[in-house]
């Protein structure tokens, strides 16, 4: 919008960027692709960005129709046949690059035989045209390469026991190639849909090769991790009395619905700061006592800790790690909490430093399903992964896996979107689901057959673009799987079109494990190897600094129930504290209702005509005057600072270190002209 509508801002730009170059532009959405033409057109004042001409030599895209296959992200053919049009209309030039520097002949060969009668002569609105691979490696022979498959028995035809029977002939395949001197990195698997990496993954686990997950969406389908995510959010606000409750509800601390019934009955609050009401059953206080001892720690821990430290402390504490082995976890799972752990040190190493910033972003991976960071990058595994995270991507030798689940697209469509010239229009069915496996339609568009077949037939299309993405992933050999029955189910099926595919002939062995060798010890070996082993904990014991902060060791027990002549107890000035604190960040609030809500939130009674007296006070004070006209204010600001013997106050703290560092948080602070 910025760059649209604002000719100086996109001089700007232009002068700052002349040129430009796009990679993967099959990838490109429209958004994007208006962006480049407002980059590069010379019409800085032109809105509608088809008919922006770009600048002599400003855009350079480069792009392969053939591997557009992300349409469910936007990134449809239809924007990167108007782009191209829109290139060659402007004077732009379109070059044509068959040369394929990846794999051997005796592969993209066989390949050409497949894809010169599936894709059209020239290109249509649907589909990219044929254009040959040529190679520019030549198979000289003498190792493992060309085009074979892989094929389960025919006497299997049970669905699952055919993925069983794949799983095992590419995990006995790779152990006899890795005997022979392949490195487990020399291979990827790739599977049509996301939801088979993780069996094939652990076959290869269980017979002892080591796995490598591209982008396994694993986050947010896991209960452990949703649970964690709950948990978690009890210390954003420590006033929020539904996080509090839903982390008592939730897996670590197990507190039924009938016990916090009992807790609110004795006059309990939801809070971490609250007391143990009298009157509780035994068992339920002992659960109350734990856990809000518990998060009192975990509280302390954020207010001391950088925010993944003290996230990772709760982890250990709360017993993630073991709860993600009891449901189901294994090594992978453990990798994934490393790699989320990594990702928000390095988040919060860009800047973002408080608790609610990490706590944010930990939440978008959750909720949002994202692809937790691939750790493990070079090192010498099996790559595992669907085909829309293989693109880009190579191996010496590459398994399609899974023969048997192809899955019709037609049935899973409720939208169309159509691409129009500058503008795109929107098509949406709705429906209901009805039991495990089936949805009612409840409202859709006016001919929405025909809009559902127009989209089936881009779906239809980028399908066989998919199976070419997969099938050029291989540098040396392409094995397919295969079932020797019925090869309709198989999402691979066309490739297996070429004649004379070598089948592999697999010897009839068991899948090895790796069974670790046990020796038995006595504990004497314990005692013996681990008596020393604390040592090094009494020398880091020694304090380096002292914390202080200016409320710590008071007892303010005592003054709970004290009330003053104005206002009068904790809550009062809790109250107080708060309303100030609104008034300041938002001077345009709705002050009646707000207080109403505020007074109900710390149980003070009917209180509001109290309440607006202060409120008309603070609004009557120099300070509010001097607030209207500050150039920058800010409440509720934490602080840290170093103290040494020659600071002045220095000797006004109990303590008995030199170094000393002061916290806390100052309630408002503002900005005026004359500092």
């Amino acid at each position: 919008d910025l760059l649209k509508s604002n000719p100086e801002v996109r001089a700007y730009f232009q002068n700052k960027y002349r040129f430009l170059l796009v990679d993967e532009f099959q990838d490109t959405d429209p958004i994007q692709a208006e962006i480049m033409f407002y980059l590069t057109g010379e019409q800085v004042r032109e809105k509608d960005w088809t008919k922006c001409t770009p600048k002599p030599g400003a855009l350079f895209v480069v792009g392969d129709p053939k591997q557009a296959i992300y349409r469910f992200r936007r990134a449809d053919i239809d924007t990167y046949n108007q782009v191209k049009h829109l290139i060659q209309a402007t004077g732009g030039e379109v070059l044509e690059l068959t040369m394929n520097f990846r794999t051997l002949n005796s592969v993209t060969t066989r390949l050409n035989t497949v894809f010169i009668n599936q894709l059209p002569e020239k290109e249509t609105a649907y589909q990219a045209a044929y254009r040959p691979l040529n190679a520019f490696h030549e198979d000289k022979g003498g190792t493992f390469s060309g085009i074979k498959c892989l094929k389960v028995r025919p006497d299997i035809t049970k669905k699952d026991e055919i993925f069983h029977e794949d799983m095992k002939n590419i995990t006995l395949q790779i152990q006899k190639l890795i005997k022979q001197g392949y490195k487990p990195k020399d291979f990827m698997i790739i599977t049509r849909y996301n939801n088979e990496v993780p069996l094939y993954a652990r076959s290869l686990e269980q017979a002892g090769i080591p796995v490598n997950i591209s982008g396994e969406a694993i986050i947010g389908e896991t209960l452990a991790f949703l649970e964690l995510a709950i948990f978690l959010q009890a210390f954003r606000d420590t006033t929020d009395e539904v996080s509090f409750v839903a982390a008592l509800r939730g897996i670590f601390f197990g507190i039924s619905d009938d016990e916090l019934y009992q807790w609110k009955q004795a006059g309990g609050r939801f809070s971490i700061f609250s007391d143990i009401p009298e009157g509780l059953q035994e068992e339920t206080k002992k659960k109350f006592e734990i856990a809000l001892r518990k998060m009192g720690t975990y509280y302390g821990w954020i207010g001391t800790s950088s925010p993944t430290i003290a996230i990772e402390r709760m982890l250990e504490d709360v017993g993630f790690y073991p709860l993600l082995l009891q449901k189901g976890g294994n090594k992978r799972t453990l990798k994934s909490v490393l790699s989320i752990l990594i990702h928000l040190k390095q988040f919060e190493s860009e800047g973002n430093s408080t608790y609610n910033q990490v706590l944010n972003r930990f939440l978008e991976l959750v909720y949002e399903k994202t692809e937790v960071l691939n750790i493990e990058g070079e090192l010498d595994a099996v790559r595992v992964m669907n085909v829309h995270k293989s693109k880009g991507l190579e191996a010496p030798i590459v398994f399609l896996a899974c023969p048997a689940n192809i899955v019709d697209v037609k049935s899973k469509i409720h939208h169309h979107i159509k691409r129009e010239q500058s503008v795109s229009k929107g098509y949406f069915a709705f429906s209901e689901k009805k039991g495990e496996f089936h949805r009612k339609d409840i409202a859709y568009p006016l001919q929405w057959e025909s809009l559902k077949e127009e989209e089936y037939r881009y779906l239809e299309s980028e399908e066989l673009r998919i199976i070419y993405v997969a099938a050029t992933r291989a540098e040396k050999a392409l094995i397919i799987s295969s079932c020797k029955n019925d090869e309709r189910s198989n999402p691979w099926n066309i490739l297996l079109q070429i004649d004379g595919i070598e089948p592999i002939d697999l010897e009839d062995d068991e899948v090895y494990t790796e069974h670790p060798s046990s020796t038995a010890i006595v504990s004497q070996d314990v005692v013996q190897h681990t008596n020393n082993l604390t040592d090094w904990i009494e020398a880091k014991a020694v304090k380096t600094y002292e914390h202080w902060s200016p409320t710590k060791d008071k007892d303010y027990s005592f003054i709970a129930d004290i009330l003053r002549e104005e206002g009068g107890g904790l809550q009062w000035g809790s109250f107080v504290h708060e309303l100030f604190e609104k008034l300041v960040k938002y001077p345009d609030l709705k002050v009646e209702p707000f207080v109403r809500s505020l007074l109900t939130k710390y149980e003070l009674g009917d209180r509001e005509e109290e309440a607006m007296t202060i409120v008309d006070k603070f609004r009557a004070s120099p300070i509010w005057k001097e607030l209207k006209g500050a150039e920058k204010v800010l409440t509720e600001v934490p602080f840290t600072k170093m103290v040494t013997k020659e600071d002045p106050y220095f000797h006004s703290m109990d303590v008995n270190n030199e170094n000393i560092y002061v916290t806390g948080v100052i309630d408002l602070i503002y900005k005026r002209d004359d500092g």
